[in-house]
């Protein structure tokens, strides 16, 4: 039986510079994204994340044209 990491189940997250840098984005277009909700991020406290399912997916798909709901 294979024993169960800690960790197992917890979705990699990434800094601001490493989503815009794998999505080819500049900076500004990054943060403007997110304003718009185009590009969902998660916010814990001053600390802003990129989920890992949301890069595949922006990178497969590309970004939505509206507005994203969680």
């Amino acid at each position: 039986m294979r024993k169960q990491r800690d960790d197992e189940g917890f979705e990699k997250l990434y800094k601001p510079e490493e989503a815009w840098t794998a999505l080819t984005l500049s900076r500004p277009s990054f943060y403007r994204h997110v304003a718009s909700g185009r590009l969902p991020v998660v916010r814990m406290g001053g600390v802003l994340r990129v989920k890992e399912s949301t890069l595949r997916d922006v990178l497969k798909n590309g970004l939505p044209l509206e507005k994203v709901t969680v």
